[in-house]
């Protein structure tokens, strides 16, 4: 932790998402790590050899440090970040020993890549903030060889009430930057799900379309859905027949 944030800005946004200072920031840090927790630990079980990892929505691509680890695949981040920005992040995981990593400012809707060139496709709390998440489906299905991981949130009253703590952070001063990096965060978004799908059930029947869902854990809590605040699945992609 102390080498990235040497590295980056110790008021960088997702520094305070995945490094939180402060009980409730701890706690927010907890909620947001909880995700990537359990993807891994799917992936891991599924006992994958996967030489390609695309991260569409990459953000710091923290991930990467676990990912090409236990991997050793090739890993490629997209995300809308200043390109500079993103290259910050990708030079700062380079530093800390992720070698086989790289990154493209693109979008979700429009990948620049050949069909099905990558095993493995992730995106966590991503497609819920699109404009266009049914264009962005397709786009990642075509890419995708094999496997979609996906992170969304539920959207339930656990989930909202788990939100509160972001205005309580700023009610009492916790250390939450203003403004950082060209990522405006001073308005709380009261909803995700902000393009025409409106809702989680009805992003899983989108994405169902292009993938079948075979494995589904809820975080940070586990069991039912009604008590957590996301739901991580994986997908296998549908094959023309």
């Amino acid at each position: 932790m102390q080498k990235i944030i040497e590295l980056l800005d110790e008021n960088d946004f997702f520094l305070w998402e995945y490094y939180g200072r402060g009980f409730l920031g701890k706690f927010q840090t907890y909620i947001f790590r909880s995700r990537i927790k359990v993807l891994m630990k799917l992936l891991k079980c599924l006992n994958l050899i996967p030489k390609t990892i695309l991260d569409v929505g990459c953000g710091p691509m923290f991930i990467s440090y676990s990912l090409t680890r236990t991997f050793s695949s090739e890993y490629i981040g997209i995300d809308l970040i200043h390109s500079n920005r993103l290259k910050k992040y990708r030079d700062a995981m380079r530093n800390i020993g992720v070698k086989n990593i790289e990154v493209i400012r693109a979008s979700a809707e429009y990948l620049p890549f050949k069909d099905e060139s990558f095993d493995i496709l992730l995106s966590l709390d991503v497609i819920e903030h699109l404009r266009q998440p049914r264009t962005a489906i397709i786009e990642i299905s075509r890419v995708n060889k094999n496997i979609f991981g996906i992170s969304l949130p539920l959207e339930n009253l656990f989930q909202r009430l788990a939100r509160i703590g972001f205005k309580l952070m700023k009610i009492m001063g916790d250390p939450m930057p203003k403004k950082s990096n060209q990522i405006n965060i001073t308005k709380i978004p009261n909803y995700h799900y902000v393009g025409d799908i409106k809702t989680y059930d009805d992003m899983i029947i989108e994405l169902k379309e292009q993938f079948i869902p075979f494995i589904v854990n809820y975080t940070p809590i586990g069991l039912f859905k009604s008590i957590n605040v996301n739901a991580v699945h994986l997908f296998k992609k549908k094959k023309l027949t």
